[in-house]
């Protein structure tokens, strides 16, 4: 049988030409579901159409056969186009062996064969010396194979197959479509009038240490200064006539 390497990978198998080697004994049986008849190597569970992708038949052999000889298979479409296919792994204590099928496209649909050689027990069936040692015996069975179709095959699986589930917690940040984007400007002015009505007096003599910001040594540059006096009636204390004049603004 042709040696998988890589399951993952698109398997090949090259031509063997098994239906044209000379043999002692050959069978020949239409292949399918419930048809395989091999009293040599009682063939089961063929599918009666092999599908695109994997599918699987069954292989158990019989007493007639020698044992420990390794049978030789091969797969071939209508136009003698080599099917990939692979024994599967069994118990040691299990005669039967799962054989598996993978059709991919470029298979031509339409009626194959499969071929089987193996070696005749002697002990069993009486085989002439020219044929003894060798593949004596072929089994050569017509099957339908349609691309087209839908695969509806059961899945084997090699072991119990198991299922974890992990819950994973995170935010989602959604965006919209659009983004908007709002400025509002808040302006204003304020106006302070001075004379009688403002409870200030203003003088024209010349310049006073202390201006209306009351910052040391910031003497006003403007024509109408206040006198010394009346700058301590503004502030009130220590900074506060500022106070005053910036909520104003």
């Amino acid at each position: 049988m042709p040696i998988i390497k890589n399951i993952l990978r698109r398997g090949t198998a090259k031509y063997q030409g098994l239906d044209t080697i000379d043999v002692f004994r050959e069978e020949t049986a239409s292949v399918g579901a419930d048809l395989a008849v091999s009293q040599f190597f009682n063939i089961t569970s063929f599918p009666s159409k092999i599908p695109l992708g994997n599918s699987f038949f069954s292989l158990e052999g019989s007493d007639l056969l020698k044992p420990d000889v390794e049978l030789k298979t091969e797969i071939l479409d209508i136009n003698n186009y080599p099917i990939f296919h692979y024994p599967l792994k069994k118990p040691s204590s299990q005669r039967r062996v799962d054989v598996t099928m993978e059709v991919y496209p470029g298979v031509t649909t339409g009626v194959g064969k499969l071929v089987i050689l193996g070696e005749l027990n002697p002990a069993k069936v009486s085989v002439p010396q020219e044929f003894q040692g060798l593949y004596n015996v072929r089994f050569i069975g017509q099957i339908m194979i349609d691309a087209e179709i839908r695969n509806v095959e059961p899945i084997k699986f090699f072991g119990v197959p198991k299922l974890t589930v992990k819950e994973s917690v995170r935010p989602n940040i959604i965006i919209p479509a659009t983004e908007e984007v709002s400025t509002n400007t808040i302006s204003g002015s304020g106006t302070f009038f001075g004379g009688e009505g403002s409870g200030l007096s203003f003088s024209e003599d010349g310049d006073t240490g202390d201006g209306l910001n009351g910052g040391s040594g910031g003497g006003s540059e403007s024509d109408d200064d206040t006198n010394s006096d009346d700058i301590d009636d503004i502030k009130g204390g220590a900074g506060g006539g500022a106070t005053g004049i910036g909520g104003l603004s």
